[in-house]
């Protein structure tokens, strides 16, 4: 191994245990909170809820034909006194498709199996222009609605 990557793992590691020696934090209570599933209506659950489906088509076949198949989303909605938090994995497999495939990327450009020239685009400055109006106006989109 490199000397370097050595160094760097053992300052990190004092890092993970030296920081709560030197800096202690107070022990604070954490106000109680309300784990509720999104399709509930009446009080909430005594237990943490940590995933509930809703159905969502998928374009999947199942296996030899037929109908598409109905995958869950998962969906969690956590309640406190001052605040109501929503989480869903819809979408989680595109982000992790992207950092897939961009990993692929970067070990073939270290192991230089894909060339480390940069190509770039005829007019890619108005296609970056285009992309990032785009890309704003579907983000405001999404917060007002």
């Amino acid at each position: 191994m490199n000397k370097r990557f050595v160094l760097a793992l053992l300052l990190t590691g004092a890092v993970f245990i030296l920081t709560p020696i030197l800096f202690p934090g107070s022990r604070r209570l954490a106000p109680p909170i309300t784990v509720t599933s999104a399709d509930t209506t009446g009080p909430a659950l005594a237990a943490p809820v940590t995933a509930v489906p809703n159905s969502v088509a998928a374009p999947a076949r199942q296996p030899g034909g037929g109908q598409p198949v109905a995958v869950a989303a998962e969906t969690t909605l956590v309640s406190t006194g001052k605040a109501r938090l929503r989480l869903s994995n819809f979408g989680g497999a595109l982000i992790g498709a992207v950092s897939f495939s961009g990993s692929l990327v970067a070990f073939g450009k270290l192991q230089e199996l894909i060339p480390s020239s940069i190509k770039g685009l005829a007019n890619q400055n108005l296609i970056n222009f285009f992309s990032r109006v785009c890309l704003r106006q579907l983000g405001c989109q999404k917060i007002v609605a």
